[in-house]
């Protein structure tokens, strides 16, 4: 007996068998027959809807591919029933003659068909037996992967517990989390085998980019199935390369970084987390049940996976906002401490002048701590959405002036040297405060993440119905590894540099005031941070 899929439209490997005796060999694991064969069959027996007598097994009226197949297992003639359950094809029943040819009469035909009939309907009941188990086992698997996922810290801990469990669920020799390299090549980034001497293909590419379109379909809206290596690749440089390391059948599906509303998941490399692969070494019919649970269980632990992961960076976030705003705290408060404590310490009676030091610092210093404090609110006030400005009209070279004039102690306290360079001074209408804070904020990063003199140029001029300001410096340069973090809110790489805020804060104004804003840089030569403002209209 084979259950038929009719999903797939394909029989599985025998599920159960009958021998007269121990000498005639079993069939089992030799039936897994090529599609065409499969598709010949289906169309004797479902199609027409009766048994497909073969008297003669050598008869040429057959398919080369089925006369192949009966003459390896030595059959000489078989009466293959159909099992259908209303209008449902449900599996085969092949009485099978391995000594002689036999011709089958009409009586004995119809001696089988209430007995089919029977079968069909105890199958059909099992069948909805199975589902219901199918969905309970999958649930149960599902909970308890999703429970032990979240008391794992670690990335590779928790893709091989993964892999682990699938193994174990779908009887596979292997399970790899596939993961993309530098040229979308994809490699074994973890792996569990069930024995060592399949051999172990961790960090191995296992699909080349160049040859791996003829599998991956444009559109992942189910699991890639290849039941047998050899019949359903056609590449020979693909097929090659997967038998070479003992994969004769696997299973296909992406971990999606982000949960698609759309049922169609496109390919989308920057989409996809990686791949999991389900491989048997020897030629395997991979059931409709089976690909679906699998594709339901990978997107399950996807969103869990990345719900996990997003915690994790939230929490980083958090730690690290502490860590740098309570660096940025201290500092300053310090430094005052000190201050206070030498002005304490001094007579009564000691003349207010020779304090005028002291209580510059103090002011100094309080003012950076009123920019922090600004900042935090700022970024709440931006991100609740409650934030309105007052727009008004002004020239950009006031903007600038102002903002240059309100930075000019810290440039001096740090022997930095600002230039103005007014190429077009048109009217703009915008929040000059706010404007004034983007200003402010991109001059004074010039001047504190930059050796002591520092020269910095503030140059503006009118580009096609916009005002592009340019804030440049020749300082350092910032580094690659920063580069794509520039805009971000409290990224880990800018905690040596302050709380990194203000250039967060400097792109929400700017894109509220419809403009853009973005930076050049090159290492040891400087940086130049750009920002368009519109025109206001005449």
């Amino acid at each position: 007996m084979r259950p038929y899929d009719e999903e797939q439209k394909l029989f599985a490997d025998i599920i159960g068998e009958s021998r007269r005796n121990e000498n005639i060999p079993s069939a089992k694991g030799k039936l897994i027959t090529q599609k065409e064969v499969d598709d010949f069959v289906a169309q004797k027996i479902f199609t027409e809807g009766k048994p497909f007598i073969i008297n003669d097994a050598s008869n040429p009226e057959y398919p080369v591919a089925a006369r192949q197949i009966l003459a390896d297992l030595n059959i000489k003639s078989c009466a293959i029933v159909p099992i259908i359950y209303g209008e449902t094809p449900l599996a085969e029943i092949a009485l099978v003659n391995t000594e002689f040819q036999r011709v089958w009469k009409q009586d004995e035909l119809d001696l089988l068909i209430p007995i089919v009939q029977q079968i069909s309907i105890g199958m059909h009941i099992f069948e909805l037996n199975n589902k219901l188990k199918m969905a309970l086992d999958t649930e149960r698997d599902l909970r308890k992967l999703i429970m032990r996922m979240r008391e794992l810290d670690d990335h590779n801990q928790i893709f091989n517990y993964i892999l682990e469990e699938l193994m174990n669920i779908y009887n596979v020799d292997r399970a790899i989390h596939l993961h993309y390299d530098k040229n979308h090549n994809l490699f074994a980034a973890n792996e569990v085998i069930k024995s060592e001497e399949l051999g172990s293909i961790k960090d191995q590419i296992v699909l080349y980019y160049g040859n791996i379109k003829e599998i991956l379909p444009g559109i992942f809206d189910r699991a890639i199935i290849i039941n047998n290596v050899d019949e359903d690749i056609e590449d020979i440089h693909l097929r090659n390369s997967i038998k070479n390391k003992n994969i004769q059948a696997f299973l296909l599906y992406p971990i999606f970084k982000t949960s698609l509303v759309s049922k169609e998941k496109e390919y989308n490399v920057a989409a996809i987390a990686g791949l999991i692969m389900l491989c048997s070494s020897t030629p395997r019919r991979w059931m409709s049940y089976e690909t679906i649970t699998f594709k339901l269980i990978i997107d399950t632990i996807s969103s869990v996976y990345f719900e996990i992961e997003s915690r994790k960076e939230i929490e980083q976030l958090r730690t690290n906002f502490i860590a740098t705003l309570t660096h940025d705290l201290r500092s300053p408060i310090i430094a005052e401490q000190k201050a206070l404590e030498f002005m304490l310490s001094r007579k009564p009676e000691t003349l207010l002048r020779e304090y005028s030091e002291f209580i510059e610092d103090i002011y100094k210093t309080n003012n950076e701590l009123l920019r922090i404090v600004n900042n935090l609110l700022a970024v709440y006030h931006y991100e609740s959405g409650r934030f309105e400005l007052n727009f008004e009209e002004i020239k950009i070279k006031d903007l600038i002036d102002n903002a240059v004039k309100s930075v000019l102690p810290m440039a001096q306290d740090e022997g930095a040297e600002i230039s103005i360079n007014i190429i077009d001074n048109p009217v703009v209408k915008v929040d000059k405060n706010e404007i004034n804070r983007v200003l402010v904020n991109i001059i004074n990063n010039a001047i504190k993440h930059n050796p002591a003199g520092v020269k910095i140029n503030v140059e503006s001029k009118i580009i096609d119905n916009y005002v592009q300001t340019a804030v440049s410096d020749n300082g350092r340069g910032i580094s690659e590894s920063e580069r794509p973090h520039i805009f971000e809110k409290y990224p880990t790489i800018k905690r040596k540099i302050g709380t990194g805020l203000g250039l967060y804060i400097a792109k929400q104004i700017i894109e509220l005031h419809n403009g853009k804003i973005w930076f050049e840089t090159e290492i040891e030569k400087g940086s130049t941070f750009y920002f368009t403002l519109p025109i206001a209209k005449a």
